[in-house]
């Protein structure tokens, strides 16, 4: 039998994890002290919480503080009931595929906490520079990845400016999306779904290069080709089917 002195300990344990979880940034980092701060929970608390948090990679633990770990960036796209390390490791032979074809870099997404979270970035000595790392969280309308997976969100044309609306709607009909230099100025990025079960988008698949060195008609071409092979992959992943 629980002990009910116990159970109420566990609950409370719980309690400020959900608050400590719930003030820690996915991008960046952030002090213990300032988690207290937004928490109102005692510092010392937070020190022990924190250091739970981090041996269970639900925080990252860095010289300049915390934020969200990689366990929670899993839970973020888990929705979908495949895990995203095994969706990058289904997925990585159609990426590897690509970079030979193209030379350009290649990049692997999936919906996350507020934006694209990076599941791969395959690169050579000389590509482009990119400010997306594997587990950074980008801003949904930034990137061509990113504009996919708004695109085939249920209800994602109703919100943004106009703008962005009618660019979602281009990628809704062409299947998609190519954007010059909001990821990073002189950088084109295209993308393409990777469909999953139900016709829901699983991930997004980019290509990203020298907005003058990059062929886009070729590249789009190679990309589509690359991203109908990997959906039926996923189609065929016993994995995605119980998911579905």
């Amino acid at each position: 039998m629980v002990d009910a002195g116990a159970a109420r300990g566990a609950s409370g344990a719980v309690e400020k994890s959900y608050l400590i979880l719930g003030a820690l940034p996915a991008q960046g980092w952030i002090g213990a002290a300032e988690v207290a701060r937004r928490t109102g929970l005692p510092r010392s608390t937070v020190h022990r919480i924190l250091g739970l948090l981090a041996d269970l990679r639900l925080a990252d633990r860095h010289l300049n503080g915390y934020r969200l770990g990689e366990r929670m960036r899993d839970l973020a796209v888990q929705a979908s009931g495949i895990r995203p390390s095994a969706l990058r490791d289904r997925l990585l032979p159609y990426l590897l595929d690509l970079y030979r074809v193209t030379n350009h870099a290649v990049l692997l997404g999936v919906p996350g906490d507020g934006g694209v979270l990076c599941l791969e970035r395959l690169h050579g000595h000389h590509g482009v520079h990119l400010p997306i790392t594997v587990g950074s969280v980008t801003p949904p309308g930034s990137t061509a990845m990113g504009r996919v997976l708004l695109a085939f969100a249920d209800g994602s044309l109703m919100a943004g400016p106009d703008g962005l609306r009618q660019d979602l709607g281009r990628v809704r009909r062409t299947g998609i999306a190519v954007e010059v230099g909001g990821c990073r100025p002189g950088v084109t990025s295209l993308a393409v779904p990777v469909w999953g079960p139900g016709r829901r988008v699983a991930a997004a698949i980019s290509v990203a290069g020298p907005a003058g060195g990059l062929d886009v008609s070729a590249v789009s071409g190679v990309l589509r080709r690359v991203g109908h092979a990997a959906s039926q992959a996923v189609a065929r992943w016993p994995e995605a089917r119980a998911a579905g």
